[in-house]
């Protein structure tokens, strides 16, 4: 019963939180399929460097993406981004 008690004023007295308003939806590899995709702010400079490194039987193959990504106006962006790949056999 207090636990209950509790609960409900939690509930009246809750106000707004803070969410995180920059999340990446737009980068390669990310699982949201279904969700709108949010491009830079306007104005905004972005620079990502995402690495994935695969290892299968004594090969290892390393990947990187660098990415710059600009917000151009208002809901629009314009990036460039240079995939780079190395490979190794263990020796």
């Amino acid at each position: 019963m207090r636990s209950l008690m509790l609960l409900l004023l939690g509930a009246c007295c809750a106000s707004h939180l803070a969410a995180q308003t920059d999340y990446r939806n737009l980068d390669d590899g990310r699982p949201v399929a279904s969700e709108d995709a949010w491009p830079i702010e306007h104005r905004g400079l972005e620079l990502l460097a995402p690495i994935g490194v695969t290892t299968q039987g004594g090969f290892t193959s390393t990947l990187v993406t660098p990415e710059l990504g600009w917000g151009v106006w208002r809901n629009t962006m314009i990036g460039i981004k240079l995939p780079m790949s190395l490979e190794s056999n263990g020796g």
